[in-house]
């Protein structure tokens, strides 16, 4: 059974809610093709990277020395000049270089270094459903905005995984990392605790963790509307203060953060937990 730890806040809370404009339902003209294309990962640091824009992105760890991706393109586009359009403007560009393996979805419109520049009216949308077969040691930094989830099942490596308007899993994966998205749950089952600072994140879902029985880490927990519950034994830990002070009657007064914390076992490693809108389980594996 879970214990519930420090709090339940009932204050509302306004949620982030970064939804396109979609018209994929009543666009009429359609096209769809399957890209597939294996590509050399060799040399350190082994990185995978996919940045998706609309879309799913599963990755899958395997024994196997290649990256295979297979990408499902689905255009939607209001006339045939649109689909056109939209042929010509948006690919999926896939590279290799020592170390390092690329994905990513291309288009003049996507805002690189901070500068958007004027942002026309498009009357087409371009999904790639990307999966990908990767070797089981490699760092994936994956994200998608639109239109699908985040897995990553199988991998060792440290990680890096974002998405914006859906979900993030990750089963039998262990290093140490980050998850965060905006608008959905993060459920992570790890096969070996992290040995660096990781951390967990959501605006508006759950946060579910899986940890090995061994854990030893000092937790930080910050949700506005949930409750917090864990399957290991914890001992408080003091609340932070801000760097912001401000002084009262003579005295310094310090403002807290809003976050409270644990340690589990003897502590050590620093693990984050934040929500606006759910609730954060640190599960024992096997529990």
């Amino acid at each position: 059974m879970k214990t519930a730890l420090y709090l339940l806040l009932t204050a509302a809370g306004l949620g982030i809610v970064c939804l396109a404009d979609r018209h994929t339902d009543r666009w009429p003209v359609r096209e769809e093709e399957t890209i597939d294309k294996t590509l050399t990962l060799s040399g350190e640091p082994r990185r995978l990277l996919i940045d998706n824009l609309e879309g799913f992105v599963h990755v899958t760890g395997t024994d196997k020395p290649e990256v295979h991706v297979v990408a499902h393109k689905k255009i939607h586009a209001e006339t045939a000049a649109d689909l056109q359009q939209a042929k010509s403007e948006v690919k999926l560009d896939m590279t290799e270089k020592p170390g390092t393996v690329s994905i990513y979805y291309a288009a003049p419109w996507r805002c690189e270094h901070g500068d958007c520049g004027r942002q026309e009216r498009r009357f087409y949308t371009v999904v790639y459903d990307i999966e990908v077969q990767t070797p089981r040691d490699v760092r994936p930094v994956v994200s998608t905005v639109n239109d699908g989830d985040v897995r990553v099942d199988g991998t060792t490596g440290d990680f890096d995984v974002s998405n914006v308007n859906g979900s993030i899993s990750m089963t039998d994966v262990a290093g140490s990392g980050d998850a965060h998205t905006v608008n959905g749950p993060v459920t992570v089952h790890l096969t070996k605790n992290p040995s660096q600072t990781s951390s967990f994140r959501s605006v508006n879902g759950s946060l579910d963790v899986y940890f090995q029985p061994d854990l030893s880490a000092d937790l930080h927990f910050k949700t506005m509307n949930g409750q917090i519950f864990s399957d290991f034994e914890v001992t408080p830990l003091a609340a932070v203060a801000t760097a912001e002070t401000e002084q009262r009657n003579g005295k310094y007064v310090y403002k807290s953060n809003g976050r409270q914390g644990a340690r589990v076992g003897r502590g050590g490693t620093e693990i984050d937990f934040d929500t606006l809108n759910g609730n954060i389980r640190v599960h024992r594996a096997g529990n």
